[in-house]
């Protein structure tokens, strides 16, 4: 039996439209693919879902937006990180933290 390749991922913490706009946008300069589907605030795709969409992916890294539109407790987006983090077939190469189009904040000065 032959065994999966891993797939390299990067999770992305934000998946608003904002942020989903410039994903796709990097994972196109970057040669990668971006999960348009895991997308939304908050990501409303299922892990199994979400798994079979980062294997079908031609192409690496995949960009995976995980966005749990800011709840305060254990939100859609971090329940979908814990369970990519323990996929046994996806490296996870990082996770970066975004926060692309909060209101009420005007950035780093």
């Amino acid at each position: 039996m032959q065994q999966k390749t891993k797939k390299q991922v990067i999770l992305i913490t934000d998946g608003d439209h904002v942020a989903q706009h410039v994903v796709e946008e990097a994972a196109r300069r970057v040669g990668g693919r971006c999960i348009s589907a895991s997308g939304g605030n908050p990501s409303e795709i299922d892990a199994p879902a979400l798994i079979e969409l980062i294997h079908d992916a031609e192409g690496e890294p995949v960009l995976v937006m995980v966005d749990d539109a800011g709840t305060r407790r254990k939100g859609p987006g971090e329940k979908l990180i814990e369970q990519l983090a323990t996929e046994d077939s996806i490296e996870l190469l990082g996770v970066l933290a975004v926060a692309s189009h909060t209101a009420k904040v005007e950035g780093v000065p």
